[in-house]
């Protein structure tokens, strides 16, 4: 079927295993549960097609065209979607286990429940982009073969806990580099406080920032000991504010003695 023109057509429940799909026009076609395993499908057009709940294992969909198909529920494990369009693609509850999406375009894209598995996500495009219904799934060899090379806003729609977002770079590349900070500071000098912040979080610096981070229903004094604890550096802003506020002070002493601890 290599090159042929089946827009729009009705195949439900078909069965292509092996199939020669090579530049086949599928757009809007309607291959709910499809059974189209092993099949080469290298540069065919299924933009718009119906594929929820198909199987496409080990399908090679290079260069295809899948531009805003449905693929709710469907199986792509070991799928190869090298540079493959899958802008506004629906992905939700797909399975993604060890399927090649080197240099996909996942512009757009919608996720919820969908299960990555042994993927390399580095060199993927448009995942800042992508629209979250509900944590997914994203398993640790997944960002250690992504080399941590995911956007955090990515990572934060699949549920990916903050606590490990801080710590990820530094095991992913040389531990002994610094990857938070708590941030000391003087309310007097809020204004600068707030660019020194937004400026280390845009560079991937992690940061605990009072106004951003203090949680209601706990007590402050806690919540900062807990903060001072449990990231790398204290970050102290200098200036005749805050040497004379008795909450720096009380920072800067809870830090030393965690120090020389």
């Amino acid at each position: 079927m290599s090159g042929a023109n089946l827009s729009g057509a009705n195949l439900k429940g078909i069965t292509a295993t092996r199939a020669f799909l090579n530049k086949t026009n599928l757009r809007g076609a309607a291959l709910r549960g499809a059974e189209i395993n092993d099949a080469y499908g290298r540069g065919a057009c299924l933009g718009n097609a119906d594929l929820t709940l198909a199987s496409l294992v080990g399908t090679d969909l290079s260069k295809a065209d899948l531009r805003g198909a449905r693929l709710t529920q469907a199986n792509l494990r070991e799928a190869v979607l090298l540079d493959s369009d899958l802008t506004g693609a629906d992905l939700r509850m797909t399975r993604l286990g060890q399927a090649i999406l080197h240099q996909a375009n996942l512009t757009n894209a919608v996720f919820g429940l969908t299960a990555f598995a042994d993927n390399n996500l580095a060199s993927v495009r448009g995942l800042e982009t992508a629209e979250h219904t509900a944590e997914s799934a994203i398993d640790v060899a997944t960002i250690y073969r992504s080399g941590g090379k995911i956007p955090e806003i990515f990572l934060r729609g699949c549920g990916v806990p903050d606590g490990f977002l801080t710590y990820m770079k530094s095991l992913l590349t040389n531990p002994i580099e610094f990857y938070s900070c708590f941030i000391s500071y003087s309310t007097k000098d809020q204004d600068f406080a707030d660019r020194l912040y937004a400026d280390l979080q845009n560079k991937g610096v992690r940061c605990w920032f009072a106004p951003h981070d203090v949680q209601g229903g706990r007590k402050l004094h806690e919540q900062i000991d807990e903060a001072i604890r449990l990231h790398d550096k204290l970050l102290l802003i200098l200036s005749p504010h805050s040497m004379e506020s008795e909450w720096v002070k009380t920072e800067i002493a809870k830090a030393r003695k965690r120090e020389v601890r």
